[in-house]
């Protein structure tokens, strides 16, 4: 894997986490909630779950946007507990 893919990525990842919690705090100035560190730590935590339980994560192909499978990853992190509980 070289740099350049590296860099698309992980720029990716960081443009889908940045607009996910951006939508968190304009849920928390418009109703007042303290929706966006709960978010960021439930994320968190499924990173760190899915790293350590080892799950197949989406795969990062050529003919597939960097930003969906950005999203995809964090969909399949919103779902941690699923992972904690299976075998």
């Amino acid at each position: 894997m070289n740099l350049k893919t590296i860099i698309l990525r992980l720029s990716a990842l960081f443009y889908v986490w940045a607009v996910v919690l951006f939508s968190a705090a304009l849920i928390d100035k418009l109703f007042g909630t303290i929706f966006q560190p709960l978010l960021g730590g439930w994320l968190l935590i499924g990173f760190i779950t899915m790293l350590q339980k080892k799950i197949m994560l989406p795969a990062w192909k050529s003919n597939r946007s960097p930003i969906r499978v950005a999203f995809e990853l964090l969909w399949w992190a919103l779902w941690w507990p699923k992972y904690i509980w299976s075998k």
